[in-house]
């Protein structure tokens, strides 16, 4: 289903005090009419008839452990508001950018629907084509040179670029950077883990009843508790969507390394990328290690090469 038709009415409606409510629309306002002990004994069905029934699992994730009333109508009245801009064509959907050369065409694409606003893909972006304010993100068609780094390193495939219409991944065919892992299901979502490190909340700094980071992320492991805000670190990937999402910046993301699938020699651009994501002294260590890694390899191809020669 496109996301057009999500504001259309549903077969199945669902029931508020003997109100049938058939839209997004009509739910959001007719939730706002009742108590709080009424919201709590219909919170568990809101998820599940949204997803099941309206068929928009961007929003049923984004409200999947969300606990206060306010805030789970809010975020419902912001996805109508979004998806009647996106039916209007007052906002697209996707962004596009795209070059014909004289033997190819080259075009990138950004899936405003999959996108997460992490701010992975605008930090590793050389040119700082990808602006993100906000919930607002943008690729500056005058700054992107297709150069498709941003691709491998966006954890939801929300970006993609194409080469005569077919996907291509430029940075490994040209042996830009080495290989980053494949996408795996979390929490009922596909997403890519990309990084090893920590996160850490700041409670103090975190506004009562605030969910801005449950609803921000993509995989759902961000849960309030009371004045508590639980992750499940176990299955965070350390994307950034809640950090970037906090309004008090209270969360502090710390990544110490860059999953990757195979050890390759370190080019201008991997090393950038390091560097952006990591900081200077990850750089250093990386390039280390990949010394010593040759280092190993090249005493290991001495050691054979004796055994011929004796």
């Amino acid at each position: 289903m496109s996301s057009d038709n999500y504001l259309r009415s549903v077969k199945n409606s669902f029931n508020i005090n003997g109100n049938k409510i058939n839209s997004l629309e009509e739910f959001y306002k007719e939730l706002e009419k009742i108590d709080e002990s009424k919201f709590n004994t219909i919170k568990q069905g809101i998820c599940s008839w949204i997803k099941t029934e309206v068929g928009d699992t961007t929003l049923a994730r984004r409200i999947n452990n969300l606990k206060y009333k306010e805030n789970i109508i809010k975020t419902i009245k912001k996805r109508v508001e979004y998806l009647k801009k996106i039916e209007q064509c007052l906002e697209k959907d996707k962004i596009q950018v795209g070059l014909d050369l004289y033997v190819n065409s080259v075009k990138l694409v950004l899936d405003k629907e999959k996108c997460i606003r992490c701010g992975v893909s605008h930090t590793v972006c050389p040119k700082e084509a990808v602006t993100l304010e906000g919930e607002k993100i943008e690729v500056e068609k005058d700054k992107c040179v297709l150069c498709g780094l941003c691709v491998p390193f966006c954890p939801t495939g929300a970006l993609e670029i194409f080469v005569d219409g077919n996907p291509e991944q430029l940075v490994y065919k040209n042996e830009s950077l080495p290989e980053l892992p494949d996408f795996e299901i979390i929490n009922e979502t596909k997403i890519k883990r990309l990084f090893t490190g920590s996160i850490t909340i700041d409670e103090s700094k975190c506004p009562e009843k605030c969910e801005e980071c449950v609803v921000a992320c993509p995989i759902n492991v961000i849960e309030r508790e009371g004045k508590k805000v639980i992750v499940d670190r176990d299955k965070c990937v350390l994307c950034g969507a809640c950090k970037h999402a906090c309004p008090e910046e209270a969360i502090e993301i710390k990544r110490n390394r860059i999953l990757t699938k195979e050890k390759k020699g370190f080019s201008a651009s991997w090393t950038e990328v390091i560097d952006k994501l990591l900081g200077t002294e990850k750089v250093n260590l990386g390039l280390n290690a990949g010394s010593m890694e040759k280092m190993i390899d090249i005493v290991k191809g001495s050691k054979e090469l004796t055994k011929y020669t004796k």
